[in-house]
């Protein structure tokens, strides 16, 4: 499953770099992340985490109303959990880092509008936990055993956006199928996938 995945992922890649050269471009990108961790159909809202991408990406059109682009960047990931005992109140962040390699298939609604769905893949290269009181500060920084994380995610995006002369925006959904932690490996701590909406900003080059 896991092999047939990645192999459609670098087939796109492929067939985009052959596509049309005239009309392709390449560009940065860089969004705000809002991530969880789910399981099955629940997402807890309250357990959002702050984070950030960014990396660059290729668009080429197949034809005058599709694109496909394919991108790298560097992604962070995560939930957030909140305690209250007899030392204080706070939450503590759970914090994944990955290089992640999304492809996209766009439709162009218009010159300016477009939506676009596509598989994704990404690589951990880091896992810490942030303990934070409530006013902000914060109390500790762990780095977490990488052996307790499955080591590949992968997924679909789903992307809606606005496309002018130079920039565009808009917005990314990123849901995973893979658990990130491997069953049993921590304790309290129910199997989950990632779960990230971006909004993002891109310079078209």
């Amino acid at each position: 499953m896991k092999t047939k995945f990645f192999g459609v992922v670098l087939l796109m890649v492929i067939f985009s770099i052959d596509a049309t050269a005239q009309d392709s471009h390449a560009g940065i990108r860089g969004s705000l992340n809002l991530s969880n961790w789910y399981t099955g159909d629940d997402v807890n809202d309250e357990n959002l985490k702050v984070g950030f991408a960014i990396g660059g990406f290729y668009r080429s059109y197949l034809t005058e109303n599709l694109s496909l682009q394919p991108g790298l960047e560097f992604s962070q990931k995560g939930s957030t959990f909140t305690y209250n005992n007899i030392f204080g109140d706070g939450e503590i962040r759970g914090i994944l880092n990955y290089i992640e390699l999304p492809v996209l298939l766009n439709f162009h609604l218009t010159e300016t509008l477009h939506v676009g769905a596509g598989p994704y893949a990404a690589l951990l290269i880091g896992a810490k936990q942030k303990t934070v009181d409530d006013d902000g500060s914060t109390q500790d920084v762990e780095e977490y055993d990488r052996d307790d994380f499955t080591t590949l995610d992968y997924g679909l995006s789903f992307d809606g956006g606005i496309d002018l002369e130079g920039i565009s925006a808009g917005l990314r959904y990123n849901l995973g199928m893979n658990d990130v932690i491997w069953e049993n490996s921590l304790e309290d701590t129910n199997l989950g996938k990632n779960s990230v909406l971006q909004v993002y900003l891109q310079l078209n080059f």
